[in-house]
C-alpha cells in the first residue's frame, strides 16, 4: 500500500507540475489557443505517458481499501488545477463567472478522462468536440 500510494503521490505532481507549467505558457493566450488544445492533448499523455496512465486509472479505478487516502490526494490535486483554471479565467472573463468557468472546464476534462478509459479515441473525439463547442459558446455569450 505504501509504495502504490508513493507512485500515485508522484504521478500526480507529474501531471499537476504538466498543468502547471502549461497554464503558465498560456497565460496570455485567448481561451480557445489556450484550454482546447490542453484537451485535445489528453489522450495523447494517457497513451504516451505511464504517470499520466497510473493516475487516471488509479484515480477512476481506486482500489478499496486506498479509497480514503487517494479520495484525499485526488480532491487536492483537481483543486489545485481548478485554482489555475480559475486564475487563467480572472483574466480573461468578469470575476464573478471565472470560478464557475473553471468547474465548468474541469467537467468537461473529467468527461474525457471517463472517455479515454472506457469509450475509446472515437468517442473520446465525440466527446471532445461536442463538450468543447457547448463549453466555449457558454463562456463566450
Amino acid at each position: 500500500d505504501a509504495l502504490y500510494l508513493a507512485i500515485y503521490e508522484q504521478a500526480m505532481l507529474f501531471e499537476l507540475t504538466f498543468v502547471q507549467t502549461y497554464m503558465e505558457k498560456v497565460r496570455d493566450e485567448p481561451i480557445e489557443q489556450a484550454l482546447l488544445p490542453l484537451l485535445q492533448q489528453v489522450a495523447h499523455r494517457f497513451e504516451h505517458n505511464v504517470e499520466t496512465k497510473f493516475f487516471i486509472r488509479s484515480t477512476f479505478l481506486t482500489p478499496y481499501h486506498l479509497q480514503e487516502a487517494l479520495g484525499k490526494k485526488t480532491y487536492d490535486y483537481l483543486d489545485a488545477i481548478q485554482a489555475l483554471f480559475t486564475t487563467y479565467f480572472c483574466t480573461k472573463m468578469p470575476r464573478e463567472n471565472s470560478n464557475e468557468a473553471a468547474v465548468a472546464y474541469l467537467a468537461l476534462l473529467d468527461s474525457l478522462y471517463v472517455e479515454m478509459l472506457y469509450g475509446g479515441n472515437v468517442r473520446f473525439n465525440q466527446r471532445l468536440q461536442a463538450g468543447w463547442n457547448v463549453f466555449y459558446r457558454g463562456i463566450s455569450n
